[in-house]
């Protein structure tokens, strides 16, 4: 009689903690967050932090002496397909914001050829050059693409988007770093 009634207590102990990990494992499964989804986010409403580059058509770049416009900076690479996906729109944005937004392209983890290559495939105009250290990746926390910053005129991150981006969104965010952003 003792070996049973061991075992069912046994087996009581096992089924409670059985139960107990399937339960925490379905809490951090349902309450987690997408690693990527959190690319900068501790900058919105702190500085940006400043960079530069030679741009892909050879030119000296350093966001510092942007400041006073409001930025758009996205980080791309050529192999992202959701960063093909908005390369049109962020192109057709820009002609039509610019001068008064300054668009900024960061591409990361690319050849220069695969970079031009995407660069002339979608006929992208705006500055764009490589993170060839990866320090730029890194002062902005990105660890997934496409991700795309939103700078006041003072320089500070007023948002950020993780994804592709619509037109509809690019434009809302735009807004929000510049209350009247004039159209050409």
């Amino acid at each position: 009689m003792t070996l049973t009634r061991n075992k069912i207590i046994g087996f009581g102990i096992v089924s409670i903690l059985f139960v107990l990990l399937i339960s925490l494992l379905a809490y951090g499964l349902a309450t987690r967050s997408s690693v990527t989804g959190q690319s900068g986010i501790n900058l919105v409403g702190k500085p940006a932090p400043d960079f530069e580059f030679i741009t892909f058509d050879g030119n000296d770049f350093k966001l510092r002496d942007y400041i006073g416009k409001p930025m758009v900076v996205n980080f791309w690479a050529s192999w992202c397909s959701p960063c093909r996906e908005e390369a049109e729109i962020l192109e057709e944005s820009f002609v039509k914001l610019n001068p008064s937004v300054v668009f900024i392209g960061v591409n990361i983890q690319d050849t220069a050829s695969d970079a031009a290559e995407f660069i002339n495939e979608f006929g992208l105009n705006y500055i764009n050059g490589p993170d060839k250290t990866g320090s730029i990746t890194i002062d902005y926390g990105v660890i997934g693409l496409p991700v795309t910053f939103f700078i006041d005129n003072n320089g500070v991150i007023v948002n950020r988007w993780v994804g592709t981006l619509t037109e509809n969104t690019l434009f809302e965010l735009i807004y929000e770093v510049n209350d009247n952003p004039e159209q050409n």
